[in-house]
């Protein structure tokens, strides 16, 4: 089976033209999620009236929308494409109904898209050490979130509180889904730890990307959050990529 994963992945388009790729289309999906429509308005006829939160939000995705996707398009060098990709990860932080402080989500999706790097560039130069190294800190600091007191009280007791609610199988739910990164950071510790697994990096990487927008859709469908579940996948993705990249040519010069 990870042969025929490692050919899978590598049969894939060559590594800079694949983020080339996955930036342009993160970049056309943080637009979308500007220009479709909310609350019956398209999200330029709603600059005009717009609450300060959101007149920020609908900036803030037309701006890293716009820049994501023309630094995709043109030939600009690829450390400037990947500072640009890395830099649309805020724009998460303002868009959709999370409750969290901003500290914590910024945080949070800082640790991700390192995590996320790290895995991408592990599966490809699995025998350097830089990945592996970052890989781990990056487990650790997941590991911080859950434990930290965050807003007054560390969040896996949160967590633990909502599993144990009597009569309240939303919440149990909830608090599933919110410990779903802790069995694919043990996957991550595993492909971190044994060339062998290297090639699963990347799927695990992708399991992430899919997790973090569901974490808003599990609250509300409403168009709104959808658009900011979108949003979220986007600058994720955006993000991890841009930071593999340094990360895999760092790694390939310096691979011990």
């Amino acid at each position: 089976m990870l042969p025929s994963l490692r050919f899978i992945v590598l049969t894939l388009p060559q590594f800079p033209q694949r983020i080339r790729l996955i930036a342009g289309l993160a970049g056309v999906m943080l637009l979308l999620s500007f220009l479709l429509p909310r609350h019956g308005e398209s999200g330029v006829s709603r600059l005009a009236t717009a609450p300060a939160a959101e007149f920020v939000a609908l900036w803030t995705l037309m701006l890293s929308g716009a820049v994501v996707l023309v630094t995709a398009v043109l030939p600009v060098p690829a450390v400037f494409r990947s500072l640009i990709n890395f830099a649309a990860l805020p724009a998460w932080a303002v868009v959709g109904n999370l409750p969290l402080p901003l500290p914590l989500r910024i945080a949070v999706g800082c640790v991700a898209a390192l995590k996320c790097a790290t895995l991408l560039a592990r599966t490809q130069v699995p025998w350097a050490q830089l990945p592996r190294f970052l890989g781990l800190g990056s487990i650790a600091l997941l590991a911080a979130l859950y434990l930290l007191p965050w807003h007054g009280e560390p969040p896996l007791r949160q967590i633990v509180r909502m599993l144990t609610a009597a009569n309240d199988p939303a919440a149990r739910f909830v608090a599933i889904y919110l410990l779903l990164p802790v069995p694919v950071a043990l996957l991550a510790l595993l492909v971190q730890l044994g060339s062998d697994l290297s090639a699963l990096g990347e799927t695990l990487a992708w399991l992430i990307f899919l997790w973090a927008p569901g974490a808003l859709l599990i609250q509300s469908f409403e168009a709104t959050q959808i658009y900011a579940s979108l949003a979220t996948f986007a600058t994720l993705v955006a993000a991890s990529y841009g930071l593999a990249d340094p990360l895999r040519t760092l790694s390939m010069r310096y691979p011990s």
